[in-house]
């Protein structure tokens, strides 16, 4: 005799999980319950989902916690999907959001069909992200480093005009600089130290990035991407990072879609509207397409590589 299928909708946050189960095609969940996100509250869980009847199916909604969920559960055999919480289909009129409602939602909408699931990247896959998304974050608090100090030059009248910014002879000339009040040459070190020490720092997690191309697992892939125009090393490991196996898109138009490059559009009767890109997507290679900064000689006889996903 054949069992129904189980379908287990997870409201993922750091204090507990809330659980709803679904049976079958039933309208309403055949148990509710909750457990605490620890180890023996996951190993709770897991015992009760393999103690089930039928194919189990679960998901739960991509965010802060991770992918430790999804991993426990596939290490244990229990099928499980991750779906994009921006692209989880709403009411308009729904006004009333609690933990439990966002469970059944999930294994209602997972049963029909209509969410949207990522691709889970791997835990070197993850590692390697995360390290280009501090190298990101190095980058902008060097950025913001600048504006302060260049902004406060420009609040005491002084500009650079002889070259470019931030070459050697703008740093020597912001060096050489007196202020007139003692209060405002102790800030003005204070800017260019705290700028220093943001670019030493940027300096390091670039140097992280170039040993993590140089990897087996990635540098043949590296290598055939920076072919690419406008692609350098660090575009192409942001590239591997953020969509993992580019053979899971099966045409341009979609890997465009993925990043959120394609036009919106708002089109009723006979009236059609178009806009900019949709801005819908992974903005991290979005923001990478088309520049440049770290580059890396690579072999030209080397294999494609593809990382998985």
């Amino acid at each position: 005799m054949a069992h129904l299928s189980n379908w287990v909708g997870i409201d993922d946050h750091a204090d507990k999980l809330t659980i709803a189960l679904y049976v079958g095609s039933q309208k309403q969940p055949t148990k509710e319950w909750e457990v605490a996100p620890t180890e023996s509250g996951l190993r709770q869980l897991m015992r009760w989902l393999k103690e089930l009847k039928g194919p189990v199916h679960c998901v739960y909604e991509a965010g802060p916690c991770g992918y430790e969920l999804y991993r426990s559960l596939i290490n244990r055999k229990i099928d499980c999907v991750v779906a994009a919480p921006s692209l989880t289909p709403r009411k308009p009129g729904e006004r009333i959001k609690t933990n439990r409602r966002d469970a059944r939602k999930l294994a209602e909408l997972h049963r029909a069909g209509m969410l949207t699931l990522i691709c889970v990247p791997d835990r070197r896959q993850e590692s390697v992200r995360d390290l280009l998304r501090a190298r990101d974050d190095a980058r902008k608090n060097v950025l913001s480093a600048r504006h302060r100090l260049s902004k406060f030059l420009l609040r005491q009248g002084r500009r650079y005009r002889d070259g470019t910014n931030w070459g050697d002879g703008h740093w020597r000339w912001i060096r050489s600089q007196v202020m007139a009040e003692p209060c405002d040459q102790i800030v003005l070190k204070h800017y260019i130290a705290a700028l220093e020490d943001r670019q030493d720092e940027l300096k390091g997690l670039d140097a992280h990035v170039l040993e993590a191309a140089q990897q087996p697992d990635d540098a043949p892939w590296v290598s055939r991407l920076c072919v690419l125009r406008g692609i350098d090393t660090l575009s192409a490991m942001v590239i591997l990072t953020e969509l993992g196996d580019l053979r899971r898109f099966t045409s341009a138009k979609q890997l465009m879609a993925a990043v959120g490059l394609v036009p919106s559009e708002y089109s009723t009767g006979d009236k059609t509207r178009r806009f900019g890109i949709t801005k819908t997507g992974n903005a991290h290679v979005r923001s990478r397409a088309g520049t440049g900064g770290l580059a890396l000689p690579a072999p030209a006889d080397a294999p494609i590589h593809y990382s998985q996903a």
